[in-house]
């Protein structure tokens, strides 16, 4: 079954527009998948079929019998305005604006809103609720005498002035000369806790881990860093740098340290020659968590002398670095390597060629670890078409027991 990045790359195989590492590509897949070679031919035959069709030539009589067919719209002109139509009607509207204006303010200066009408117009203003409206104490003392006489009564004239809406007062406001604000209830949206009320629990989140790599130089930094490794679980590790051929330079030479032997897939290697902008992978699952931290402490220390990475990130592995893995190189990151039992008759001496063989070897064998590109996508090659990737994993078998599976991306900051 074909995916849709290998459907695409012989698409563009057939129109003939494949750049020299799609080409590369593109070869490789031929050579080992039968159904791409299929739908390559089953391409080409189409595209020659269409191009052995005739070509008919167009009628020189096919635009006017065309336009004999189609009534042909005339737009309707628009009525144009005389210039001297077009001058007045501005002036004629600003006319009638400037009389209506005037009009209004000779309307109001001529008749004046009386004071009886601001005063029922204040009062229909007030509240609708129950108030008492007290009269002044030298207005009930004229009042009182014509009430006991029973006799009219002539008042002195005096200016009534509207009653603002403060004197209408209610009757439990007047006995107390001063007003307390209501206080809010305490304990507002309270209840008693329920019987199936669950206690509070605590969780500590682990965070990624950010250090400067001029702090892997120093013994706090370390021990930092040796603290988030653990045997058996795999650890992300992104390398943000300013220089991606460089610092991968470097991570090589710091390699060394501790024996790590990178191998460089063939088409990362063309790109890095070339510094075409990508995002790079290194994976080695043969380090334990004290050789990672020794690798790392090298690389700042190449790095204190030639500056090329500014930052590190890590953190542990997850469901996306797995799936990336097996998409990458087939590696399944919980693959642990398993002692295989004595065969039944086999003397205990069996394998002592091998092991004095490796004890007679100078130093400890090396540890594979490969280099792949990360990003773009479209750019990998799969494991089962890559030299490169069956030589590693022949070199790396299965995982050992206690070493610390490493995913190292390295970035170019913008």
């Amino acid at each position: 079954m074909l995916t849709v990045a290998e459907r695409e790359l012989i698409c563009t195989a057939v129109d003939g527009e494949l750049s020299r590492e799609e080409a590369t590509a593109f070869q490789t897949l031929l050579a080992t998948n039968s159904d791409a070679e299929c739908l390559y031919h089953a391409f080409c035959r189409d595209r020659d079929a269409l191009a052995r069709l005739p070509k008919a030539k167009v009628p020189k009589q096919l635009y006017a019998s065309v336009m004999a067919r189609v009534q042909p719209i005339t737009p309707k002109t628009a009525r144009t305005q005389s210039p001297r139509r077009a001058t007045l009607l501005p002036l004629g509207m600003a006319a009638s604006f400037l009389l209506a204006v005037a009009t209004g303010t000779f309307w109001f200066a001529t008749n004046p809103p009386s004071s009886n009408q601001l005063s029922k117009k204040q009062l229909l203003q007030l509240p609708n609720t129950d108030t008492v409206s007290l009269p002044s104490p030298e207005r009930a003392a004229h009042v009182a005498p014509a009430i006991d006489d029973q006799r009219p009564m002539e008042l002195p004239e005096f200016n009534v002035e509207p009653m603002s809406p403060a004197v209408a007062l209610k009757p439990d406001v007047l006995e107390s000369p001063m007003v307390e604000s209501p206080q809010p209830p305490k304990n507002l949206l309270a209840a008693p806790v329920g019987p199936d009320a669950k206690p509070f629990e605590r969780h500590i989140v682990k965070l990624p881990m950010l250090l400067p790599i001029a702090k892997l130089t120093t013994p706090e930094g370390l021990e930092a860093f040796r603290s988030q490794l653990a045997p058996d679980v795999g650890t992300r590790l992104d390398l943000f740098v300013k220089d991606a051929p460089k610092a991968i330079e470097a991570l090589a030479q710091a390699g060394k340290s501790v024996n790590l032997s990178i191998i460089t897939e063939t088409i990362a290697n063309e790109r890095l020659k070339r510094r075409m902008p990508s995002t790079w992978m290194i994976y080695t699952d043969s380090l334990s968590a004290e050789q990672a931290t020794k690798w790392m402490q090298a690389l700042a220390e190449f790095d204190a002398k030639s500056p090329s990475v500014s930052s590190l990130h890590v953190l542990p592995t997850g469901p996306n670095e797995q799936k990336e893995l097996l998409s990458m190189l087939g590696v399944d990151l919980n693959s642990l390597k398993k002692t295989k039992p004595t065969e039944n008759g086999a003397h205990i001496s069996a394998n002592t060629l091998n092991q004095v063989t490796q004890a007679m070897q100078k130093g400890e064998p090396s540890k594979p670890a490969i280099l792949l590109t990360h990003l773009p996508q479209l750019i990998r090659v799969h494991p089962a078409l890559s030299r490169d990737v069956k030589l590693f994993n022949e070199l790396r078998k299965d995982r050992k027991t206690g070493t610390t599976p490493l995913m190292v991306f390295v970035r170019t900051q913008n």
